[in-house]
């Protein structure tokens, strides 16, 4: 697969370089204001994407609940973009873009704050504060992201752009959600391996109290059941890795705003 698209990135460039009529015109690549919406555009959805697929396993499979339980949960971020839209589409052209673009990465990185933190005995209040968050920063950075995208192109050249836009938010989609699975598959083995040897009969805190009956590390059933609560943990430890690279990765795109450029008007 990475021959097959070497190859058919080589033949992109050549064409695109070489032939008179190219099928996309290399003056959209020369526009700044398009190149940076087109790079926000692919990182915003590869965020959002995976969140939306990540969050409802975690429900699901590590907290047990009803697949409508879990999307009673994720509803109120629904709600929450609905009213972002509605204010964003209110404000653009009144309040500079390239600011409501910041707002929204705002909201966005301080959605996935709270979730660097998960544990396996939190309720859903924090998934719907983060829900919301997450839902007021869509209308925030879709809209005036769109605008500014097609803010400084000739007109001629905005239906090839659009292909461009739409093909950054669909590629980010659907890469997003494969390599942020694999991601957090690489991140349950690595915590794992971490909370693995703490599982001695040594450990003080392996130690049965008055309080708090412990595991039996001789009998079977109970080593398999300790083997599952390490597979719990480290699956909760590996989201939290997750979306602590999804706040890593919104703080790093936020400067970019500042190479949009406002339209003259």
């Amino acid at each position: 697969y990475a021959l097959l698209a070497a190859i058919g990135l080589y033949m992109f460039v050549a064409h695109i370089v070489t032939t008179r009529n190219p099928f996309i015109s290399i003056s959209l690549f020369r526009n700044r204001n398009l190149m940076t919406a087109l790079v926000l555009m692919l990182v915003t959805c590869i965020e959002i994407f995976s969140a939306m697929a990540l969050l409802p396993l975690m429900m699901q499979s590590s907290m047990h609940y009803t697949a409508s339980l879990a999307g009673l949960v994720l509803a109120p971020r629904g709600i929450a973009a609905f009213f972002s839209s509605y204010l964003a589409g209110k404000l653009v052209g009144k309040v500079d873009d390239r600011l409501l673009i910041l707002v929204g990465l705002g909201f966005f990185a301080a959605s996935f704050w709270p979730l660097t933190g998960l544990a396996p005995d939190m309720d859903s209040r924090l998934i719907i504060f983060s829900g919301v968050l997450q839902g007021m920063s869509n209308g925030l950075i879709f809209i005036p992201l769109s605008t500014m995208a097609y803010a400084t192109l000739e007109p001629r050249l905005r239906g090839e752009a659009t292909s461009l836009y739409g093909l950054a938010r669909n590629l980010g989609g659907s890469i997003g959600i494969s390599i942020m699975v694999a991601v957090h598959s690489t991140f349950i083995q690595v915590a794992r391996e971490e909370l693995t040897p703490f599982a001695r009969a040594d450990n003080p805190l392996m130690r049965p109290t008055p309080a708090y009956g412990w595991y039996d590390l001789g009998a079977p059933s109970q080593l398999m059941a300790l083997n599952a609560e390490i597979d719990r943990q480290a699956t909760f430890s590996a989201y939290a890795s997750v979306f602590s690279v999804l706040f890593v990765m919104t703080i790093l795109a936020a400067p970019l705003v500042l190479l949009l450029r406002a339209p003259k008007r």
